[in-house]
């Protein structure tokens, strides 16, 4: 019983540390989901959001950076230790990958930038889409299985971070070494939880204009599986879960809290105001602000 008193004391301080890694600041006045108009109008209609499996993101290179950030971190601080203890790297690695394909985690996607070219082109058909603005604070108090967090983009803060959560474990680490190949292996596994988070709010510092916050399922345990949906895209079948966005913490109009939307630049922009007042009108959302994109790309 104490051990496992221990394990969660460690978890907690672990936590404490990502938190003031990927919860600081986390009060943007607005955050856009940029997407497609089918899933706009989805999403307007029913306030709910797709999670996609983090496994099925557009850019699997952005992982390969956690990894690779975290695996260099784990090398400096165990080259100095024990050689039972240096093998964690090793442990550690296989217990990311573990998780990873646990099929456990999912996330939703939000950019703090309101207009940025990158996004219309990567998430909106070359900029035939919608740009989706929900109340910042309302989405941070989200109130259900999902976090929000801010995606760390500078890599000295990302090494930092990791190697506090180490300096957590260490004491343990280092027992467990002398205890044996099994002790060291749940102690490794125990370690690796918190540097799953890590995987999930590390990128590449190239991908900081985007300014991305993530709603993240943060439940290690298996996702029930009435839970999961799937779409099809032009490359496979994308397994994901919705997320009610109208039942966040401050929300007393049942609604998403969808404040403003922006037409994306190679979108006909009258008609495509024209259709969301209709679609604000008949679902109920009282004024939602709608601006057109001012970036210059061409159809």
């Amino acid at each position: 019983m104490q051990e496992e008193t221990d394990w969660q004391a460690l978890e907690a301080a672990a936590l404490d540390v990502i938190n003031e890694v990927v919860r600081h600041p986390l009060d943007p006045p607005v955050l856009y989901h940029y997407t497609t108009p089918e899933p706009a109008r989805q999403i307007i209609e029913t306030g709910h959001i797709w999670a996609s499996n983090i496994r099925y993101m557009n850019d699997l290179s952005e992982l390969r950076h956690a990894y690779d950030v975290v695996a260099k971190v784990l090398k400096d601080v165990l080259a100095d230790l024990p050689t039972r203890v240096g093998q964690m790297v090793d442990i550690v690695s296989k217990s990311l990958e573990k998780f990873i394909h646990a099929n456990n985690f999912y996330v939703a996607s939000f950019s703090g930038h309101p207009d940025l070219l990158g996004q219309w082109r990567a998430y909106c058909a070359a900029g035939r889409g919608f740009a989706l603005g929900f109340e910042g604070r309302a989405i941070s108090g989200f109130a259900g299985q999902f976090n929000l967090f801010r995606v760390e983009y500078a890599r000295p803060d990302q090494e930092l971070a990791v190697r506090r959560i180490f300096d957590l474990y260490r004491p343990v680490l280092l027992h467990s070494a002398e205890a044996g190949e099994t002790a060291l292996a749940r102690a490794a596994t125990q370690f690796g939880i918190p540097l799953v988070l890590m995987l999930l709010a590390f990128k590449h510092e190239a991908f900081a204009d985007e300014r991305e916050y993530r709603l993240f399922r943060s439940n290690m345990l298996p996702v029930p599986r009435d839970q999961i949906h799937f779409r099809g895209t032009d490359r496979t079948i994308v397994p994901y879960m919705t997320i009610d966005l109208a039942s966040h913490d401050r929300n007393v109009s049942g609604k998403a809290p969808l404040q403003r939307v922006i037409i994306g630049p190679c979108l006909d922009a009258a008609l495509a105001e024209k259709s969301l007042r209709m679609l604000f009108d008949k679902f109920g959302y009282g004024a939602v602000d709608v601006v057109r994109s001012e970036v210059p790309l061409a159809t």
